[in-house]
């Protein structure tokens, strides 16, 4: 959530000092700047409250003495490769926003980009974790070391 913050507020700081190519006023005044700001806001308060809502329901399991179930196992990884992945999602439409003042090793945005995509690698973030997830709350078997 962090990268992904820190990508919007990069991006907005920009945004108002940009004026790309072409273009008859800064990047924040783009409708379409505008349009994928607010839906990339939007997704990370999303996933942020998903985070929250997970973290809270493990931490009232947990602190009553119960131990967890596969069921709510499987549901806060599910939520955090969902938040990653919407974390992810911001952080490459802010780098494409940003233009050709994002390839430069110098700019944060390059910078978040590469990070967040190296964190999308970690073994309890990949993707695969969501079929797992899945197979668990489809009442399936699974046959995987660590979940």
């Amino acid at each position: 959530m962090g990268i992904g913050q820190g990508a919007l507020d990069d991006i907005i700081e920009l945004a108002t000092k940009k004026t790309p190519l072409l273009a008859g006023t800064t990047l924040a005044g783009n409708g379409h700047f505008q349009f994928e700001l607010a839906n990339g806001d939007a997704a990370l308060r999303a996933a942020r409250a998903l985070l929250h809502e997970s973290a809270e329901s493990v931490w009232a399991t947990t602190k009553a003495g119960t131990p967890l179930s596969l069921g709510a196992r499987a549901r806060i990884r599910a939520a955090a490769v969902w938040a990653t992945n919407r974390a992810t999602e911001v952080v490459a439409s802010a780098y494409r926003a940003g233009g050709g003042s994002s390839i430069y090793a110098a700019s944060p945005l390059q910078r978040r980009l590469r990070d967040v995509n190296a964190l999308t690698q970690h073994f309890l973030v990949r993707n695969d974790t969501l079929t797992t997830a899945g197979a668990i709350l489809a009442g399936q078997d699974i046959s995987v070391m660590v979940f």
